[in-house]
């Protein structure tokens, strides 16, 4: 065979394989790039206002109650850990402003016997609002519920906790508020029962509500 009938026959296979849909080797190939990408957790906070008002009450022969709203409490989770979480909020007995010694009980025996104190604090989680998020696994108390755990009754000391708003395991990524009312009762006469056996004086009060979230 000659060589111009070589190159015939090579063409003419070239243009055969082309008709047949067929590439040569040499024209094939994929290559891949595996692609990487980390998402990092951010942080879970919680925030509430500054300060807040409780209605001022007279002393008097009966019972008296206070009663006031801290409005907004937010929780951001951006943790991405989807673990759930329990938002809480613990309140300190209120300290006289002029006279220190005289307090503003949460409980009036916290140290003897906690099934028979008597407590003054009751606290109603309300306006629960998902901002932007999962709304999904969100709980929050919608009925009043009374001091659940008791330390001592010190002046100033922090003598209980409440649940305020959690969400379930799964869920929680987002940012979300929710509303504490508080109702503080005065006892009559401003008179706390033995062993505190603590007189009110007529004074301005402060205490302190404490959050959390974990």
């Amino acid at each position: 065979m000659t060589l111009s009938q070589k190159v015939q026959s090579a063409i003419l296979l070239g243009s055969l394989l082309a008709i047949a849909g067929v590439v040569p080797a040499s024209a094939q190939g994929n290559s891949n790039t595996t692609l990487n990408l980390t998402v990092n957790g951010g942080t879970r906070t919680i925030t509430a206002a500054a300060s807040a008002t409780l209605s001022a009450i007279t002393i008097a022969n009966t019972l008296q109650t206070s009663t006031g709203n801290i409005l907004d409490t937010s929780i951001i989770d951006t943790t991405g850990s989807l673990s759930g979480w329990a938002a809480d909020v613990k309140f300190s007995n209120l300290t006289g402003q002029t006279d220190a010694t005289k307090l503003i009980l949460l409980a009036s025996d916290v140290t003897a016997n906690f099934t028979t104190a008597a407590k003054y604090l009751r606290v109603t989680p309300s306006g629960q609002t998902t901002v932007s998020g999962n709304s999904a696994g969100l709980t929050s108390p919608t009925s009043q519920v009374t001091i659940s755990s008791l330390s001592t009754v010190a002046a100033g000391g922090e003598s209980n906790t409440f649940g305020i708003i959690s969400a379930s395991s799964g869920n929680g990524n987002g940012t979300y508020t929710v509303d504490v009312n508080a109702e503080i009762d005065i006892p009559a006469y401003g008179l706390y029962p033995a062993p505190t056996s603590i007189s009110l004086k007529a004074q301005q009060y402060q205490g302190t509500a404490t959050y959390s979230v974990s």
